[in-house]
């Protein structure tokens, strides 16, 4: 799973990257979402840090609730 910080005036935002929609599908290009909207119903919810190790723990929080630990790894990708 990918995550990224973001940091504005009002603090740091922790975002995860959607790659699928609920169905399995690809999406064209990857979606960033807040982690905290990270849900099928998509509450708007704003979580800002203080700090970017707040937000990098909220992360690996994140991480361990929704199983993504869990998830098998790509080992490689290729196309023929």
């Amino acid at each position: 799973m990918k995550y990224r910080i973001t940091k504005s005036h009002k603090g740091y935002r922790a975002l995860v990257c959607k790659e699928t929609d609920s169905e399995g599908t690809y999406y064209k290009q990857p979606i960033w979402t807040e982690i905290e909207n990270d849900n099928l119903n998509m509450s708007c919810c704003k979580q800002y840090y203080t700090t970017e190790d707040e937000a990098i723990e909220a992360c690996k929080q994140h991480h361990l609730e929704k199983g993504y630990n869990k998830l098998p790894k790509v080992v490689r990708e290729f196309e023929l």
